[in-house]
């Protein structure tokens, strides 16, 4: 029984289907072991007849990927029943998947510091597979990947088909702010996707995007998601207090939370294990908990004041164009260019730092939540925070929601806090009691101790607030 390709691919929605009506049989594919979402790049040879295939394959659920090729001679085309190579291959590799320029940022001191190694042994050949010439940069010290940014021109931006950061959650902050310190920056920010391949220690957003589709957490996963060419739009947090204007994908922390990421820099040479280490320490050789007073305002989703856990869901309809995913929730960046100087122009939600929250906002949907007695308290955009840490299950890319996950006045707290950690390597603390969790559009945290650190950096500790802009930047995926 013969199955459409047309069919296959429509199902799944990785390529834009052609006019070209193509038939596979499904004993060839078999014979060869190929699966169509594997191939990275179909080239027709017009000499000879054969079709070349370049897959990046993964043997077994468990198992990392690795490139094959495949060549079908002009016998096994005539068994496709599609009466040309060229047709099959522009199928398979239409033209906005070929001939593709990225730029790739590396970090070589991130995590263990084989960013380097972990992208020219691993990623790089996967890249090449796929026919995409990679321009590669290592960067020499902090803020280098913002400079380069920055100093692109608007041409050479628009040369690329992806800008590519390597290292930790930090170097992909450094290229956002690359744009973000651009006077055409809403403009630029939205012209070419960005990616990011996990080589740090935390890798919060690249383990989120993994178990988005379901893939292993190694870098091979992530190259091949970016040389498929699926592009996602993903929210964007615009952050401020008096004295700093950031912005965030990652999260926002304080407490505990906070207290163990900042703190545990110390174990830096132990990758993903140092917030494990740094934590036990904090909950158990001192002895207790430590309080923290504050107090939170927070604008809830409308009918949506405890997190559900969900996966695979999403609040914005997903549109195909070309071979990218693109969501209509897209800010139209036209119309708003001219005045916007910076991503906090655009906010709607918040008031200035230095003015109150009133009753005038609690009018329109605003809560407070006050005392002394705070203990753990983190603000996620992304599902996973760490490899150990799948802090919020229900986060979703693009739906312009923050998760709060937070805890107060715990009882037998160094008990229930180190159950509370262990729980969210799996997302099972949310179904703790002590565990308090909300969905929200806006926050503002005013924490009277402490430290505030932003996408895993320390920030000044003083009044901070949160507003999430949905779809501002473009990530392949």
């Amino acid at each position: 029984m013969q199955q459409p390709l047309l069919h296959t691919i429509k199902k799944n929605k990785s390529y834009m289907a052609t006019s070209i009506h193509i038939n596979l049989t499904n004993n060839l594919f078999q014979q060869h072991n190929i699966n169509v979402n594997d191939i990275l790049q179909a080239t027709a040879n017009n000499d000879d007849g054969t079709l070349h295939l370049s897959l990046c394959e993964r043997k077994s659920p468990k198992k990392t990927r690795a490139l094959r090729s495949i060549t079908l001679n002009p016998s096994n085309i005539t068994q496709l029943q599609s009466g040309s190579n060229i047709e099959i291959a522009t199928q398979l590799s239409p033209p906005s998947k070929q001939n593709r320029k990225m730029l790739i940022i590396i970090n070589p001191v991130s995590g263990k510091k084989k960013g380097v190694h972990l992208w020219q042994k691993r990623c790089l050949p996967i890249m090449q597979a796929a026919n995409i010439e990679c321009i590669e940069i290592i960067t020499t010290g902090t803020a280098h990947a913002t400079k380069i940014i920055q100093e692109l021109s608007s041409i050479e931006i628009a040369s690329y088909d992806g800008i590519v950061a390597v290292g930790g959650d930090g170097i992909l902050f450094e290229v956002v702010e690359g744009f973000m310190q651009r006077d055409d920056w809403l403009d630029q920010i939205k012209k070419v996707p960005l990616a990011i391949v996990p080589a740090g220690s935390g890798n919060g957003l690249a383990l989120s995007l993994l178990y988005r589709k379901k893939e292993t957490r190694d870098v091979e996963s992530m190259a091949y998601l970016i040389a498929r060419g699926e592009v996602s739009p993903m929210d964007l947090c615009s952050v401020d207090s008096a004295s700093n204007k950031t912005f965030s994908f990652l999260s926002t922390e304080w407490a505990l939370a906070s207290d163990i990421d900042i703190t545990s820099e110390k174990y830096r040479c132990c990758g993903d294990l140092r917030f494990t280490c740094r934590g036990i320490e904090l909950v158990f050789c001192d002895g207790c908990v430590r309080k923290y007073t504050g107090t939170l305002h927070y604008l809830p989703i409308e009918d949506a004041e405890s997190l559900e856990v969900s996966e695979g869901k999403s609040s914005t309809t997903d549109v195909e164009t070309g071979n990218s995913k693109e969501s209509s929730a897209v800010v139209n960046t036209t119309d708003v260019a001219a005045q916007t100087s910076s991503l906090h122009d655009l906010r709607t939600l918040l008031p200035p730092i230095h003015e109150p929250i009133s009753d005038a906002h609690r009018a329109n949907g605003w809560k407070t939540l006050q005392g002394n007695d705070w203990q753990y308290f983190i603000a996620m955009q992304t599902t996973h925070q760490a490899a150990d840490m799948y802090g919020a299950p229900g986060s979703e890319l693009n739906d312009g929601t923050i998760v709060l996950c937070f805890g107060k006045n715990v009882s037998c707290a160094p008990c229930t806090m180190t159950s509370w950690l262990c729980n969210m390597e799996d997302g099972k603390h949310l179904s703790m009691e002590a565990c308090q969790t909300l969905k929200v559009k806006a926050f503002r945290l005013e924490a009277e101790g402490g430290i505030i650190a932003v996408d895993g950096e320390r920030t000044p500790l003083e009044p901070t607030q949160v507003e999430c802009h949905q779809g501002m930047i473009r990530i392949l995926s």
